[in-house]
């Protein structure tokens, strides 16, 4: 099965077993570290909206705040919740800079999918 049509059924919640989690990347490519207030989200399959021609899924906003300065988040990855493999990788448009407590960064995922149709 390719990546695109596994992401797609995950999202549509055909396969239970596996949810959706949204980690933030720092420096180096590395997940943020918890120290920071940071937790990762787990993206819950009825709040995405889906859309046809092309095929494209939309996750509301989703905020992080930290608690601490975290330093830099350049981008994020989707992963599964169990098994932690990564589904896909995001870069932010400019790196964002949590430097005082209380800053927040927002995350709005949007995947299109090549060659899929959505159906009920």
């Amino acid at each position: 099965m390719n990546a695109d049509r596994l992401i797609l059924e995950m999202i549509l919640n055909r396969r239970s077993q596996e949810n959706l989690v949204l980690h933030l990347v720092g420096e180096n490519d590395r997940e943020l570290s918890n120290e920071s207030g940071y937790a990762p989200v787990v993206l819950a399959a009825n709040r995405w909206i889906m859309s046809d021609r092309p095929a494209k899924a939309v996750y509301p906003e989703v905020v992080f705040i930290f608690n601490v300065p975290a330093g830099s988040v350049y981008g994020y990855f989707v992963a599964q919740q169990h098994s932690g493999e990564v589904m896909w990788r995001g870069k932010l448009p400019a790196p964002f800079d949590s430097k005082t407590p209380g800053d927040a960064v927002k995350i709005r995922l949007i995947r299109t999918f090549a060659q899929a149709r959505v159906t009920s």
